[in-house]
């Protein structure tokens, strides 16, 4: 009896990671469309779009749940994640975009992200376009 239920658990154990480790497409340990948390360089289409672009050189695509008041002139965002247990921003409920907006510490929640490939996000590594390129 007592090896059916450790033979069960590590069966369950198992089938709930599963789903986890096949989400992962990066290869490099997160989500493609999760959003490592630290310091990122944002540039802002408006304040309800713009591109992410992280020290580890990923970057997004964005959209900002609401106007986020003046985040396209920051020069600078933390990417701040609140979920208990979690250590990406995959959504809305795992934390928010952080910002100065005139020595204010702002927060804007994410509605959707999406990792962008080599060559849409190249423009974006090593500081960003030059003017007139965005």
């Amino acid at each position: 009896m007592r090896r059916l239920i450790a033979v069960s658990c590590i069966a369950l154990g198992i089938a709930a990671w599963a789903p986890i480790a096949s989400a992962d497409k990066s290869g490099g340990g997160i989500a493609q469309s999760c959003i490592r948390s630290g310091p990122a360089n944002f540039y802002g289409k408006d304040d309800r779009h713009g591109i992410v672009a992280t020290r580890d050189g990923r970057v997004y695509a964005v959209e900002l749940r609401g106007a986020c008041r003046n985040i396209k002139d920051s020069w600078g965002v933390a990417v701040s994640v609140t979920r208990p247990g979690a250590m990406d921003l995959c959504d809305s409920h795992d934390g928010e975009l952080v910002y100065s907006d005139q020595n204010l510490s702002r927060g804007c929640r994410v509605d959707s992200i999406r990792r962008l490939e080599d060559a849409e996000a190249a423009k974006y590594r090593n500081g960003g376009p030059k003017k007139g390129e965005e």
